[in-house]
């Protein structure tokens, strides 16, 4: 008797639909869906070349052996084994890993597939360094020498014991740390960077159990260079802000084509998908004052759009930031998200999808294309809602719990501008 063997859906079919459904959301940029849609078509060639079953017979088995093929190594899967391994990186695997869990959690949703075999599946892991500390000796040996930045490996990201690596010897000496942000200041960071990469510092030690008295980050040789360094220090320059008047000029070219790297123009629809995600990108930065990592990481579930037509979205972690905390948008705002939202939303999924460099990048290209210059990036909007609540009346109290600062000096820092105003009022 023969019988017929009856298949689900293909993995290319379905990775197609999986395709066309965030394509036609709208909320993902054209290098994150390349990205994507070459990750599946390379698993849709080879599940085809290994005589896979449909999406919903795929097990953890066919998932692992096609990581194995990733990762440069034959291994036998029924009776054929691929005869051609390509060899990536752990980066480029990993990637492939997490749009393969979302394709797979897609499948799920639609209920064309029962499970999601990754979830059973570590993610590859990738290499990692180990930061060594520079000791008093290598400081004696390098003195009035050229330092070579190795040496000078950032401490702040010295491994913790748990994940089963070496730590470094305890407690740093005072000359090498001092040494090591003389290298940061003398290469051109900033001294907030320099500032940071002290505290990164004081705060490993302290978390080993070592008091202040033995604290290399606290000693007063590293005191005394830091405050040097800040009082020759240039005076940190601020970003471009997007107030009222700028977002107004932002807003006006969104939509407009523009030309790609190729030179080529945009269709009129594919600049419109472009200039909504953007009125939504900088709404949400200009009205609710989010960092762009805030921003990157903003669920659905997050975003509240009211009946009286404005929103609140909560931030779950946050700078400084002990408790959940929700700021409200505009009309504006919140008409832009309603039209990147999609249908079948899923509540846990990123509204924009990209991460927080690329966000400030979009902010920058907007700014560009609307004649404001170069200045702007992913905190322009903060310091522009700032501007715009102080110039409008707002009390600093407002400005503060909109912005979530803990103290009101940044308020004033960003507001500087509008405060000096006053003096309009009786200036002759």
């Amino acid at each position: 008797m023969v019988v017929k063997q009856v298949f689900d859906h293909s993995f290319r079919e379905s990775g197609k639909r999986f395709f066309g459904s965030l394509k036609a959301s709208n909320r993902y940029s054209e290098g994150y869906l390349a990205s994507l849609e070459t990750t599946v078509a390379m698993a849709a060639l080879y599940a085809e070349e290994q005589r896979w079953p449909g999406v919903r017979e795929i097990t953890v088995s066919h998932i692992e052996d096609y990581r194995a093929y990733l990762q440069g190594r034959t291994r036998w899967f029924g009776e054929r084994t691929y005869a051609e391994p390509r060899k990536l990186s752990k980066s480029h695997i990993n990637v492939q890993y997490r749009h393969l869990h979302r394709f797979f959690n897609w499948l799920v949703e639609r209920e064309y597939a029962d499970s999601n075999p990754l979830q059973l599946i570590k993610p590859p892991s990738l290499d990692e360094k180990t930061v060594p500390v520079v000791t008093e000796d290598q400081v004696r040996e390098r003195q009035g020498q050229e330092h070579p930045p190795g040496l000078f490996l950032r401490l702040a990201a010295v491994p913790d014991v748990g994940r089963g690596r070496r730590p470094p010897p305890l407690p740093a000496a005072p000359q090498a740390v001092a040494l090591y942000l003389g290298h940061l200041a003398s290469t051109g960071r900033s001294i907030a960077t320099v500032q940071q990469a002290r505290s990164a510092i004081s705060h490993f030690h302290a978390a080993a159990g070592m008091g202040k008295g033995d604290n290399p980050a606290l000693h007063p040789v590293v005191s005394e260079a830091v405050k040097g360094w800040r009082n020759r220090a240039p005076a940190p320059r601020q970003a471009g802000a997007l107030t009222a008047d700028a977002l107004a000029r932002v807003r006006e070219v969104l939509r407009l084509p523009k030309r790609g790297r190729g030179g080529r123009m945009e269709s009129a629809d594919t600049a419109g998908r472009r200039g909504a995600l953007d009125l939504a990108i900088i709404g949400v930065l200009a009205d609710g004052g989010l960092r762009r990592s805030e921003a990157a990481d903003l669920p659905w579930g997050d975003v509240e759009l009211w009946a009286d037509g404005t929103g609140r979205l909560t931030i779950q972690k946050g700078k400084n930031q002990v408790e959940p905390a929700t700021v409200a948008v505009t009309a504006a705002t919140a008409r832009a998200l309603r039209d990147i939202r999609p249908d079948d939303v899923d509540l846990a999924a990123p509204v924009f999808g990209l991460t927080g460099e690329t966000l400030g990048n979009r902010v920058h290209a907007a700014a560009r294309a609307a004649g404001l210059g170069d200045g702007f990036t992913g905190h322009s909007g903060r310091i522009g809602m700032a501007r715009r609540m102080v110039a409008a009346g707002a009390p600093n109290a407002a400005v503060q719990r909109q912005g979530r600062w803990k103290h009101g000096d940044m308020v004033a820092r960003y507001t500087r501008g509008e405060a000096a105003g006053e003096a309009l009022k009786w200036l002759t």
